[in-house]
């Protein structure tokens, strides 16, 4: 048997048909030795090679499935979880042959005899059930699978004859057509009572007859390419008892939930519903030589149900005992306990077992959205299927990385030219003495500063070639703006106001790539994410990529492992690096005392930023229709540290509006003080101007102060109304008696310094 288990190209055998999808479905294969598509290599002694090529002809999917040894022991090798032993199923999906499982049955005769080829025949099929059902009736070890159809069908109808199965284990398999008008089978339920399980759709397979696990499974009676349509009543009974879980019920339309729990189980939304499931736990009787049979049986839905909902093992507790309460030969709790935990083990390792297929698959070049997408599950267990798939990527990257296995080129370490390394020169500045070109970074501020406002303003400025905040010189070149928080119309509403502000057209950065909006968080722990970002940066070539913010992009990784960061970042920062592209995220501080960069939050940021900018609220106040807030901005790193404080004021024209336009101002105060201050006393912003304005005009009045900030300071939005401006210097007066004096002027107050050329006037 070779050991490369890629599929290899189809050997060309004399007689073979060179198209298998023209293969006539007339032919008989009751041996794969008789037909055109045998093996040219072994022999199929079971019979299982001819039969999946008899339902693929037919237009059935079949996959590669795992079969038992001579011991009994299955082909995987794996460790059983459940048992801590080597595996005994036999049944399960071979990922080597079949990375994205159920996806990669096919109906290709070709493919298969590949398959039984590179298993040496040692092999199994699974038929995928599209447009079939099958009940599936368990009578293994002492299970009462026929009690219960016997119940059934006393209660309904005898089962109609169709194919059916016998299988490795003993139990037989009733198969069925679906009805046509049936789009969504998981409306089913999955068990229609007591061990007789309800397979059905393309989620769900069954063993090829041909297929070995205890024995070989067979067919018991009918023909394995005529099935018969489902009975009615199989249909109802099976629609009615799915209709009991409730899977996809709207946020208004939850039933009530356990306490405790995080997201719907059961439809017991009213009593008649819950009295209903309750009576149903019970029936059919209970079996005297397996114990509460009804009651395990429903143990193991209420499991499944609550751990594809997401909700803990103790929500499966409570409602599993509370089913006990209506049986007739009840168990003793400490018994129900101890299956609703063996049971949850199960439903984790099969868990495990989808994780390692998913990994299979996206190696193998699957989309990881559509893989979620198509789980059946939704909720918080897609949630945390997704978390874990995440981590098992992660580590095995991290083992592939550590194994040379990578083919990252962007990664690839070499030593540096001679020539290239001592010809280095300045990269020149992104943001004129704050960020040079290419460098990676952070912003960072407090909750409400304004994070978003400083980072668009920033991508404006470079898209345009203007001014950061109105001060600092950009260099122009595109910008790729990743927002993972609010609405397009929200980002719509501040580009449009910081772009009045830079006095840009909106029209063009957009349409012309300028400025390329992503409303969407880039996981930079994804690998398809990561490859849209290197898709970004030859598409846009883009000057600066802005990831706002942090915390959505940094995935599963922990935020308070240096080493783990610093793996979580490199990649991103090598992507960037490469193709001269400033990285920049967006980020917020921690609660605490401290300042600076070690405001940041977690580790890793700090310590992988070339450029750290963080701003803190040093004023906020409300202004007519808006706010204004001070800031005292501070950046260190590839650069002498810089200071400056900047105001900055967002005001709508009519806040009672949603789509009424929003304005944006910001300017930097380069000094403690303003122009007649010189920075000599401390002042703030609006006691700054305050100040020039008393010392620049002749009688500072109210009205001459409000004139004059009005002529000079239009930009600035601290001069509302004559009244406002009475009221601020006013106060100013109070808090600073060293600095300003008043004096009456007829029926007004009239303000004057109080310094060396201007005695006090008080």
């Amino acid at each position: 048997m070779t050991t490369d288990m890629q599929r290899p190209p189809v050997a060309t055998t004399e007689g073979r048909p060179s198209d298998p999808v023209a293969t006539s479905k007339t032919q008989d294969l009751s041996t794969a030795q008789d037909g055109p598509w045998r093996s040219t290599t072994y022999a199929d002694a079971r019979g299982v090679l001819a039969n999946a090529i008899k339902l693929a002809e037919a237009g059935h999917p079949i996959l590669p499935c795992y079969t038992v040894n001579g011991g009994d022991r299955c082909t995987c090798k794996r460790i059983d979880k459940k048992t801590g032993e080597l595996c005994r199923s036999g049944k399960h999906p071979n990922f080597e042959l079949a990375p994205k499982g159920l996806k990669d049955a096919t109906t290709d005769p070709a493919t298969l005899v590949q398959w039984f080829d590179l298993t040496g025949g040692s092999i199994n099929f699974g038929w995928r059930l599209d447009g079939l059902g099958v009940v599936d009736v368990d009578t293994n070890d002492g299970k009462t699978g026929a009690d219960t159809i016997a119940s059934l069908e006393a209660e309904h109808d005898t089962l109609s004859a169709s194919l059916t199965i016998r299988t490795g284990r003993g139990g037989l398999q009733h198969v069925y057509e679906l009805p046509d008008d049936i789009e969504d089978t998981s409306a089913y339920a999955d068990e229609l009572g007591p061990f007789v399980d309800f397979k059905r759709g393309a989620g769900h397979y069954v063993m090829v007859p041909g297929s070995k696990t205890v024995d070989v499974y067979r067919v018991e009676s009918g023909d394995l390419l005529k099935r018969e349509a489902l009975d009615g009543w199989v249909h109802d009974l099976a629609l009615s008892l799915g209709s009991l879980v409730n899977r996809r019920k709207s946020a208004a339309d939850r039933p009530i939930k356990a306490e405790g729990s995080s997201g719907p189980v059961l439809d017991l939304s009213s009593w008649d519903t819950a009295e209903s499931w309750l009576n149903s736990a019970a029936k059919p009787g209970d079996d005297p030589t397996r114990g509460n049979t009804a009651s395990a049986s429903f143990v193991g839905g209420i499991v499944r149900d609550t751990f594809n909902a997401g909700q803990g093992i103790h929500v499966a507790m409570r409602l599993a005992l509370l089913t006990e309460m209506v049986s007739e030969d009840k168990q003793d709790p400490e018994v129900i306990g101890s299956l609703v935990k063996r049971l949850w083990k199960k439903e984790e390792a099969k868990q495990d077992q989808d994780i390692d297929q998913a990994v299979a698959e996206i190696e193998a070049g699957g989309d990881p959205a559509e893989i979620l997408r198509n789980l059946s599950q939704g909720g918080e267990f897609k949630t945390r299927f997704r978390e874990t798939l995440i981590r098992k990527l992660a580590d095995k990257k991290a083992d592939d990385v550590i194994a040379g296995k990578t083919d990252d080129s962007d990664m690839d370490p070499e030593p540096e030219d001679h020539d290239a390394f001592l010809s280095a020169e300045p990269p020149g500045w992104l943001i004129q003495g704050l960020w040079p070109k290419g460098a990676y970074g952070v912003l960072a501020a407090q909750k409400k500063a304004g994070k978003t406002w400083a980072g668009l303003d920033l991508a404006i400025a470079v898209a345009s070639g203007g001014k950061w905040l109105g001060e600092f010189q950009c260099k122009q070149g595109k910008v790729v703006y990743a927002l993972g928080e609010g609405s397009r119309f929200a980002a719509l509403q501040r580009v449009r106001a910081i772009a009045e502000f830079h006095n840009v057209n909106v029209e063009d950065l957009i349409r012309k790539d300028q400025l390329v909006p992503v409303l969407q968080p880039v996981q930079i722990t994804n690998a398809k994410h990561l490859q849209r970002v290197r898709d970004w940066m030859d598409k846009y070539e883009p000057a600066l990529l802005v990831i706002d913010p942090f915390y959505l992009s940094q995935g599963t990784a922990n935020g308070t492992n240096l080493a783990e960061m610093g793996e979580t970042l490199r990649e991103i920062q090598v992507i960037c690096n490469s193709r001269g592209c400033s990285l920049m995220f967006v980020h917020h501080f921690k609660k605490g005392s401290a300042s600076g960069a070690d405001q940041l939050t977690g580790v890793g940021l700090q310590e992988w930023a070339r450029v750290i900018g963080v701003a803190n609220i040093t004023n906020e106040e409300q202004i007519d229709k808006g706010t204004q807030v001070t800031l005292k901005w501070s950046f260190s790193g590839e650069m002498a540290p810089a200071s400056f404080t900047v105001v900055r004021q967002v005001w709508t024209d009519d806040p009672s509006r949603q789509d009424s336009p929003q304005h944006y101002t910001a300017s930097v105060e380069k000094a403690t003080g303003g122009k007649a201050n010189e920075g000599k006393l401390p002042l703030t912003p609006v006691q700054d101007l305050l100040y020039d304005a008393i010392a620049a005009v002749d009688s500072a009045t109210p009205a001459n102060v409000f004139t004059w900030l009005e002529e000079n300071h239009r930009n600035r939005k601290h001069a509302k109304t004559a009244d406002s401006i009475k009221e601020a210097l006013r106060r100013f007066r109070e808090k600073r008696p060293d600095l300003i004096g008043h004096r009456q002027v007829d029926n007004t107050i009239e303000y004057r310094l109080n310094d060396a050329e201007t005695p006090t006037l008080d």
